[in-house]
């Protein structure tokens, strides 16, 4: 089922964030208005060269929804907790959860409208060897050391309800998102890391990396033709730690020694790090992630949205270009 009226005003949750100022400029150029809720405190900064209305207010607050969605004929909801600093955040079921059941109660209620519900490739689920995964994956994630990808799933399950009691809702499921304008370096942490350490400590995981347009593309795509009721994974290539390492290297024109340290060395400095409330060093919580695969299965995506994935290396040379213009890793040497 798709949408036909390319000219209506979509409320969006969210859209000050990496993927929302990817995303607010496709909407505008295809015709859309927008109205953005956020909070007081937000950075509107990615965001503040774009015509767009806005609403103050929260997803845990279901009158400022009512009132933010007032006008509007569909709905995009990308707000969610998605810095690695809280992945183990307290407030995780209540903003992915709750949240996102506040924002479906209040557009059922609000006129029923066409919905895009932005989760994750976390929702979908890791596993312990490089098995790549599609959307019919049964989650598989019950431990608590997974916070993240719980609350993503449970969000889920409440898109699908809400899809059976007649919501025109669609689920879209990102991998890692990449991109120039990670402002908050969510992910371009990871290839500063590698940028900046001797030698580069990896684990035996993986993951499915993504450029942050082609995401967007996708979530634009899912909003038109969409089929009702259906998730769909947004990822590009899947890439084992050492291979993501490897090609960060390549394209930075340095030689280092990776390292891939034994999973009981990790799970011990979890343990410790966690016990002793340790606050320096990497995030316990993060590297529960970077221990399993998140290999992903995009073909329904390109087959159903007609999206094109770019490359890893496409993917990570406009990031890393962006990260040396930004002072944030070494810029290449002019000489060598």
């Amino acid at each position: 089922m798709s949408s036909d009226n390319h000219s209506g005003k979509i409320f969006v949750t969210g859209g000050n964030g990496f993927i929302g100022s990817y995303l607010l400029p496709l909407l505008i150029e295809k015709g859309y208005s927008i109205k953005c809720l956020l909070r007081e405190t937000s950075n509107t900064t990615r965001i503040e060269h774009l015509n767009y209305e806005y609403t103050v207010g929260d997803i845990r607050d279901r009158s400022s929804l009512a009132e933010g969605i007032k006008g509007c004929q569909g709905v995009i909801h990308l707000a969610a907790i998605a810095n690695w600093a809280d992945i183990a955040s307290p407030h995780m079921h209540k903003v992915i959860v709750e949240g996102t059941h506040n924002v479906l109660k209040i557009v059922k209620k609000y006129g029923n409208l066409r919905t895009v519900c932005v989760s994750s490739a976390a929702a979908v689920g890791g596993t312990k060897t490089p098995y790549i995964q599609d959307e019919s994956k049964i989650f598989n994630l019950k431990s608590n050391r997974y916070a993240y990808a719980l609350a993503k799933f449970e969000a889920e399950k409440l898109c699908q309800q809400y899809a059976a009691k007649g919501l025109p809702i669609v689920t879209v499921n990102p991998t890692e998102v990449y991109g120039p304008g990670d402002t908050d370096l969510v992910t371009a942490k990871t290839l500063i890391n590698f940028a900046k350490s001797m030698p580069v400590l990896i684990t035996k995981g993986g993951t499915s990396i993504v450029h942050v347009e082609d995401v967007a593309q996708g979530i634009l795509a899912a909003y038109e033709q969409g089929e009702v009721g259906e998730r769909y994974i947004l990822g590009g290539d899947n890439l084992n730690f050492h291979e993501l390492t490897a090609l960060t290297l390549e394209i930075l024109k340095t030689k280092k020694t990776i390292i891939n340290v034994p999973h009981i060395l990790v799970k011990l400095y979890i343990f410790f790090s966690t016990l002793l409330k340790l606050h320096r060093g990497i995030n316990p919580a993060e590297l529960e992630y970077a221990l399993l695969y998140w290999f992903m299965d995009n073909s329904k995506a390109q087959r159903e949205l007609g999206i094109h994935f770019r490359s890893a290396r496409d993917t990570l040379v406009p990031t890393i270009k962006w990260l040396q213009e930004m002072d944030y890793i070494p810029r290449d040497d002019p000489d060598t």
